[in-house]
């Protein structure tokens, strides 16, 4: 599209990419006075977020003629071996990075045109057990086959499609 008149081509470059980031920022849904949900749309990837205290959920955007669902949620945190329930944790919100602070966890998440980043910032390992290897433990549901694959884990939809790929674990 042509450039507005008053503004010069970099001015309009850098509206059009402000408006195209918060494409992909998360909002509230949901009523005053209920736990806090927030929903993410990432229009390039063609799925939708939403993250509650319980966890998140990624979701097939119907429209795209897909339809499927996957739930993540975090079980446990410590030394192999040795895992232990984190402390519930409602998501916040700054733009497109939205985190739960579970005591000594962080467990963060950006959503980019490039998908959606999970991680997790410790601030102090576990008070317990032995010292060893650090393991955040993860529970899936939503009816999508796994395969492991190296670092990585493909999602499949039940005609084995591949859908979802969560890489650098």
């Amino acid at each position: 599209p042509s450039t507005p008149a008053g503004l010069s081509h970099a001015e309009w470059g850098q509206i059009r990419g402000l408006v195209e980031e918060g494409r992909y920022h998360a909002a509230p849904i949901g009523k005053p006075g209920k736990p806090a949900v927030l929903r993410a749309s990432n229009p390039r990837q063609g799925y939708v977020t939403t993250f509650r205290s319980e966890g998140v959920e990624l979701e097939s955007r119907p429209a795209l003629g897909q339809d499927w669902r996957l739930g993540v949620r975090v079980s446990g945190f410590g030394y192999l071996g040795e895992m232990r329930p984190l402390p519930a944790a409602e998501p916040m919100a700054d733009k497109g990075r939205i985190e739960y602070r579970r005591g000594p966890v962080t467990e963060w998440y950006e959503n980019r045109p490039d998908g959606l980043e999970q991680g997790f910032t410790i601030a102090e390992a576990p008070g317990w057990g032995s010292v060893g290897a650090l393991a955040i433990e993860l529970a899936v549901d939503g009816g999508l086959s796994i395969a492991v694959e190296g670092d990585s884990a493909a999602f499949a939809d039940a005609s084995g499609r591949g859908v979802l790929r969560y890489a650098g674990l």
